[in-house]
């Protein structure tokens, strides 16, 4: 038989985790909460400038190695334009992603 708390919480440290979480649940929020929380457009907007880099480099790279002629006609302005297109389709179209990903 233990003296004071130290004999008693090794014996009832199950049901003391169980009531813990039980009374703590409602109040935490699990990754669907966060995750749903989140603004896809938002999100994609805040590292718009960002991706456009990617897409215009992704562009460089497969048509200099894939369509040199093309690569080599189209020029720096056309590649990003196509890239802040590819971007806007990008923003358009996250939330339904999101969605499949978070459901």
């Amino acid at each position: 038989m233990g003296v004071g708390w130290q004999g008693v919480v090794p014996r009832k440290a199950a049901r003391m985790a169980s009531m813990g979480y039980t009374c703590a649940r409602p109040y935490i929020q699990g990754p669907r909460d966060i995750m749903g929380a989140v603004d896809p457009k938002a999100l994609v907007a805040k590292t718009r400038a960002q991706l456009a880099l990617v897409l215009e480099g992704a562009l460089a790279k497969v048509g200099a190695e894939h369509f040199p002629l093309t690569d080599r006609t189209m020029g720096d302005k056309m590649r990003r334009r196509i890239a802040e297109q590819a971007v806007d389709r990008i923003i358009e179209t996250c939330p339904a992603l999101w969605h499949k990903y978070t459901e």
